[in-house]
Order: structure tokens, then sequence, then C-alpha cells
């Protein structure tokens, strides 16, 4: 996930919320000034269709282990499909799959109103199947060299422009680290004392790691 270059290092991509008719609970985010990436270059990206209060909206996520994603905790719902292996949302391209989520665990500590510990994990119903579209997200092992001034890679299926339609297609920008958490917790979890392998055997999953990438066991 860490990629090096001239005073240059992509960190990750984060995930991008659309604004389809979006659900109370789900906002927008946008991918202004970005680019198309070439298709499924990043085969851990997914989709969410979320369906709540009636409505529909979207969220990017990305996949962590075989029937695991990480997306934001505001992009809850009723109903939540997955959506991988795609790159354009209007194609039905063969390499799609669409999953539905079975189980919500947004952050303990998660707050609507101020949007802060914004994170969620979610289980799908079943294993993906692993192919050259559809694959897990390669982890750091040590973000201890997270600085201000670096930057990083956003990806997502979002507005292209403030009050702008989505795009179809992924996208993403180039955006640069502002300001490091000096929080003795951002320490522990910049040190990998708290990691997303702890946050799933917490609650009860089983963990397995194999050459960097992450599996789940059945539960």
């Amino acid at each position: 996930m860490v990629e090096s270059g001239e005073r240059r290092k992509k960190i990750g991509e984060i995930t991008s919320t659309t604004n389809r008719d979006p659900a109370p609970s789900v906002s927008g985010s946008k991918i202004i000034d970005g680019y198309e990436v070439t298709p499924h270059s990043r085969p851990y990206m997914v989709q969410l269709l979320i369906t709540a209060g009636g409505k529909r909206g979207g969220c990017g996520a990305f996949l962590i282990t075989q029937n695991v994603l990480l997306t934001a905790a505001h992009c809850q719902g009723e109903r939540i499909t997955a959506i991988l292996g795609s790159h354009n949302l209007n194609n039905n391209e063969a390499s799609r799959q669409e999953i539905a989520v079975s189980r919500m665990i947004p952050h303990e500590l998660y707050d609507s109103q101020t949007n802060q510990n914004d994170i969620m994990l979610l289980q799908l119903e079943r294993k993906v199947m692993i192919t050259p579209e559809v694959q897990t997200i390669k982890f750091s092992t040590d973000c201890a060299d997270i600085w201000p001034g670096m930057t990083c890679s956003v990806a997502g299926w979002g507005c292209t422009f403030t009050g702008g339609p989505v795009s179809n297609v992924l996208r993403e920008v180039d955006v640069t680290i502002q300001k490091i958490c000096r929080s003795e917790q951002c320490y522990k979890m910049r040190r990998g004392q708290y990691s997303v392998q702890w946050a799933l055997e917490s609650r009860g999953f089983v963990w397995e790691t194999r050459e960097t990438r992450l599996s789940l066991g059945t539960n």
C-alpha cells in the first residue's frame, strides 16, 4: 500500500461517498480535479449501494479480507449491497460481483454529530471470489513514517465538482496530509499497536496473515 516516489509517497486510498439521492444518514464526498484510474488498477475498491429511510445512497469502501470491508460509519443503512470488480458502475462487467452486507460494525465511539471516529467494518454474507479484478488491499506494516506534506491518493465514485454529478467510473485525486494526530492513541495506532487485526479479533473474527495480505476465516 506504500508506494515510494521522488519526494512522494502514495499511502493508500480513502473511501469516497457518492450522493446519488443519498439517504439521510449518508453524506456526500467528492473527487475534485482528479482523473479516471486505469480500469481495475484498484481491485480492492468497492461501491456500496445503501437503502435507508426508503431512499438509496452510495458510499465507497475497500476490501480488507475476503468477507470484510472497511468504510465510514456514516454509511449505515437498513440494507447494503457491495459491488466489487466494477470500474464503470453503469456497465454490467463480467468481473462484477454483488454481495449483500450481513453485519455492520461501526466504531463504538462514532459520533454522528461531529463525525468523530467515522469508521466501520462491514461483514459480507459470503466470501468474495478473488480474481484479478477483486483483491484485498495490502496494508503497510508500519505507518510511523507518515508526515505532513506527504501525498495521498483518494479514490472513489464521488462528485467531480461541488454540486456536480457523481462519476460512473472510478476516479482518484492526490491530496496532501495537513496535520498528524499527536495524541497517545494516535501514536499507538501509527506504531501498529492498534490495527485492523486487533479491531477484527476483538469482535470475534478469525484472523490469518499470508504474505502481508489479510484473510478472514468463517465465523
